[in-house]
């Protein structure tokens, strides 16, 4: 739920800043409604969201953020004309049955100027299914779910990097114009 007594929550187009329809992803931009010395009007969070004007049924009447806010415009990827954010792949993979709990992203620029984008996952321990199928699955949900066709490897359990912070599974390697 939104505390939309204490402020006034917007969702706009990242790159037109435009707002967006209910029920489409956007940029949450902000207005609290009681700061008295210094008023903070439309501020941009850079959380993306979805305004939800649906009833809940625990009764309150706020606005809902609908899933929950499911990332931050300074991690969106562009990847051949499709807006994807880490948790978007990061919520698809992890619904694949038969994935383990590691996996990486690789989004590169193949020879062509092409995006090209890798995926690499490990079969959960003790699972029956072998690799080439939980990789033919994981692709396959990729690219129902975000629309993107990717190329899936399975690697033998325990072979990805396990983080001991914050993950980031999610790495572009694109180059970066004037970088």
């Amino acid at each position: 739920h939104l505390l939309e007594d204490c402020y006034v929550a917007e969702a706009l187009h990242p790159e037109t800043g435009e707002p967006t329809p209910t029920g489409e992803a956007g940029v949450s931009v902000v207005s609290n409604l009681f700061s008295e010395a210094q008023p903070i009007l439309r501020y941009e969070m850079g959380d993306v969201f979805t305004l939800a004007d649906r009833s809940c049924p625990c009764g309150r009447t706020h606005r809902l953020a609908a899933g929950g806010f499911f990332g931050r415009t300074d991690d969106m990827l562009k990847v051949r004309g499709i807006v994807v954010y880490p948790a978007t792949f990061e919520s698809v993979i992890r619904a694949v049955p038969g994935v383990g709990d590691e996996f990486e992203v690789i989004v590169d620029r193949a020879d062509g100027g092409l995006d090209d984008v890798v995926v690499r996952v490990e079969p959960a321990p003790g699972d029956a299914a072998d690799g080439a199928s939980v990789a033919a699955r994981t692709a396959d949900a990729i690219r129902a779910h975000i629309g993107l066709r990717v190329r899936c490897e399975a690697l033998a359990p325990g072979s990805l990097e396990r983080p001991q912070m914050k993950a980031r599974r999610v790495h572009d390697r694109r180059v970066k114009v004037g970088a």
